[in-house]
């Protein structure tokens, strides 16, 4: 007998020295068991630790929330970007599983449904045909429907090679749960699919280790052990919770995928020396006989199972693997095809010709056309971009000396300073830069001057325009750019809107809307201030903007400008298009360290603003709105350069807002302070609430208790509550409660940076 046996060291030996060649697609038909989940947190692990390249994710899977699960595990664990691919051609779909829907549900991720999956046969094919020869690790933990599709593929623009072909010149080795030795039947060869089983091992050509039935059986992890030490914010922690409520379960699936472990060789080693027998039901035995490619694992004499579900379930933990805050946006910002942008029907938001909202996320870079190159703008617009920010908010003639000190190209925008000749060389610069955005489905909110061209107040200047000319600056630029795609334009420039600069942004502001009739238009007022003050009843003004400023300010502001502009008439969309900004300093404090505006403030000047009826928001951070780098005096107190301070927190967190939105039904929301039934005053920890067609939400900006109503929302019996975390966009489930009374309302952490939404649903019966 112990001539048929070889270790499992011997067996990885070789991929551990070349790791590059330990590339590893697993196939999963996560649903009905929760040690899918379980090896996916292990794969990371080892991922993350080099010991293998993590391909892609292939769900073979009848569930349709399989893949969405998936790509919320993926995108919690920072693999967002794993090729997933699912099994096409299914006739149905059926939600069985106890924990895939909660999880694609609660947990952010990038794949709208199953429907938006790549299919499998793709996947595996374009993933396999772009790998070494003889390199990549196929790892099964499901039944083999979609191993089946590939082996039986054509050729296809990823590869000549029809399926077989591919496999025997891209795979190495594949490992299979499956199987029940020395015979029996089991799930994973027998059910759903026991065809495929029988077409994959009579037409498979590679080596194949089988890890059978009652191996795994007898390694038992996701009990209290795994508990103890796995964070409650983690999807693998709910999936347990959901499944059994870690009452611990066998590690079938884990301990396949523990083969490709260094440690692997201490506690297995392999049968090789026969062939595993099948019949047309999926029942197998295990055929003594000459040495063929097929393995079988077996534990080594004394092993303790008890210390090998141990290293499992440390594995499961990787405690040594950072989680992202965020999941990069995937594709364009915006889909143009949607048509341009209008005032949707209620009035009360922005949205497409054809009914798709749009939730204005802009950031701020003024001086983007003034001080930076163009490869610098590649790399700020592409991190805007995986950010979820679609507008980006840019003066054309900027604020900090932009008429008399050149661009990075050497040129300044206006011939001798003369708004009636612009120098083309220069307009051409800014033409290629909003090439550039739309590329990346990003509207430029365009601001034709900053205000100190026209009030120079604290400004460089100098005062060049009057009523007269920048009309005809405003003819030539709605000339230029009508017929582009994204552009928001913004008059104004942190200026007063009234007195003497009233008509002057009047003229320009009649002067493009005379000519451009395909853009939307709104005015950017000085700090504290709204445009609804000059400008609310003027025709060319499609929505109001304020600046709620950068000092150490209170609810009242925000109550004072977004509730006010909400609550005017005619009713016109509102936006905060300049809070607070992530590493400025709070204005009238002296800077020390700790009077610097965080993530925590950003995160509560979005939230408040929404909060309060905005159709969107502007985020800004101070040394990227002036493109600081060493080259530049700062202006003001400045920590970092631009580029230090691309992947704050604070930027990182406002893609979760934008999340959040556009989940829900978008165009029934409003402010809804009736539902928050404890007294507050308007001070820096106000909670706010909103609510929706199914929904409502409470934001609590330090996680302080509050008393709020359930009764909110008026059709429903059921509600579902959840915890929303708006610095990670994770969901987490309460409690589903009737529909009646109050409710008190307690974050698991509170204090400054621990803001939280409480989230209300409807529950579907």
């Amino acid at each position: 007998m112990k001539k048929r046996l070889i270790s499992v060291f011997g067996m990885l030996l070789f991929p551990l020295f070349l790791i590059a060649q330990q590339r590893v697609i697993v196939d999963t038909d996560i649903d009905s068991d929760v040690d899918d989940a379980g090896t996916l947190a292990m794969l990371y692990t080892l991922h993350k630790q080099h010991k293998i390249n993590l391909l892609g994710t292939i769900v073979t899977s009848d569930d349709p929330f399989a893949a969405t699960c998936v790509s919320a595990f993926n995108a919690f664990y920072g693999m967002g970007q794993l090729p997933l691919g699912f099994l096409e051609g299914q006739s149905s779909l059926k939600n069985h599983s106890r924990y895939t829907r909660q999880i694609s549900e609660e947990f952010p991720h990038d794949l709208a449904s199953w429907r938006d999956a790549e299919a499998a046969t793709h996947t595996y094919r374009k993933l396999l045909a772009e790998s070494p020869d003889h390199s990549v690790v196929i790892l099964t933990i499901g039944h083999l429907s979609s191993l089946q599709k590939l082996l039986q593929s054509s050729a296809d623009q990823y590869s000549p090679l029809n399926g077989k072909q591919l496999v025997e010149a891209k795979v190495r080795k594949w490992y299979c749960m499956g199987g029940l030795f020395p015979e029996g039947k089991e799930a994973n060869f027998s059910r759903p699919d026991p065809a495929s089983t029988v077409y994959c091992l009579a037409n498979w050509t590679k080596d194949v280790v089988f890890c059978g039935w009652e191996i795994g059986q007898q390694v038992v992890t996701g009990d209290a052990a795994l508990k103890a030490k796995l964070p409650r914010e983690y999807p693998m922690y709910r999936a347990y919770e959901l499944y059994n409520n870690f009452q611990g379960r066998a590690s079938w699936d884990q301990v396949t995928a523990f083969l490709l472990s260094d440690e692997a060789s201490r506690y297995f080693e392999l049968d090789n020396a026969g062939s595993c027998q099948l019949q047309a039901d999926g029942s197998n035995r295990w055929i003594p006989g000459p040495k063929r490619n097929q393995s079988i694992v077996r534990f080594k004499s004394g092993v303790n199972v008890q210390e090998v579900a141990g290293q499992i379930t440390k594995l499961m933990l990787g405690k040594d693997i950072p989680v992202n805050s965020y999941i990069p946006w995937k594709g364009k910002s915006v889909d143009f095809s949607h048509g341009p942008l209008v005032v949707s029907a209620n009035k009360r938001f922005l949205a497409h010709t054809d009914g798709t909202p749009f939730f204005y996320m802009g950031d701020t870079a003024w001086e983007l056309f003034h001080r930076l190159t163009e490869e610098e703008i590649d790399r700020y617009l592409e991190n805007r971009r995986g950010k979820g920010f679609n507008v980006i908010q840019a003066v054309i003639l900027a604020e900090l000396d932009g008429l008399d000190t050149p661009d990075r190209n050497g040129n300044k925008p206006l011939i001798n300073n003369d708004p009636a000749k612009p120098n083309e060389t220069y307009f051409r610069w800014v033409d290629r830069i909003i090439e550039k955005a739309a590329a990346k489905g990003m509207y430029m909110g365009l601001l034709p001057t900053w205000g100190d061209k026209v009030d120079k107040q604290w400004g460089v200047g100098p005062v060049i325009f009057n009523e007269r000319n920048i009309a005809e600056y405003g003819r030539f630029l709605a000339n230029r750019y009508k017929d582009y795609p994204n552009i928001i334009w913004i008059i104004g420039g942190d200026r007063n809107g009234g007195d003497t600069n009233f008509p002057v942004w009047n003229a320009l502001a009649n002067a493009i809307k005379s000519i451009d009739k395909n853009h939307l238009m709104t005015f950017h007022p000085y700090g504290r201030h709204t445009s609804s003050r000059w400008f609310h009843a003027a025709d060319w003004l499609n929505f109001n903007s304020s600046q709620t400023g950068h000092a150490d300010c209170c609810f009242d502001i925000f109550e004072k400008l977004i509730v006010g502009d909400y609550n005017k008439q005619p009713v016109k969309p509102c936006i905060n298009m300049e809070p607070c900004y992530e590493d400025h300093p709070v204005r009238g404090k002296v800077c020390t360290s700790t009077t610097w505006f965080g993530d925590a403030n950003t995160r509560q000047a979005l939230y408040w603003s929404l909060f309060s009826g905005a159709a969107g928001h502007t985020y800004g951070c101070h040394p990227i709105w002036q493109c600081m780098s060493p080259a530049y005096t700062p202006t003001g107190n400045v920590l970092n350069n631009w580029y230090d301070d691309l992947d704050l927190p604070g930027a990182g967190s406002m893609i979760h807002a934008r999340r959040l939105f556009e989940r829900y039904d978008y165009f029934s929301r409003r402010p809804a302070p009736e539902i928050i039934l404890t007294k507050q005053q308007a001070i820096g920890d106000m909670a706010v609430a909103i609510q929706g067609d199914g929904y409502a939400f409470v934001y609590l900006p330090h996680g302080n208790a509050v008393d709020v109503s359930l009764e909110a929302l008026t059709n429903a019996s059921i509600l579902t509550l959840q915890w929303y975390n708006p610095r990670t966009g994770q969901y987490s489930f309460i409690a589903d409660v009737p529909a009646k009374g109050g409710y008190q309302v307690k974050p698991e952490s509170s204090g400054k940076g621990n803001d939280w939404i409480f989230v209300m649903n409807s529950k579907k019966m």
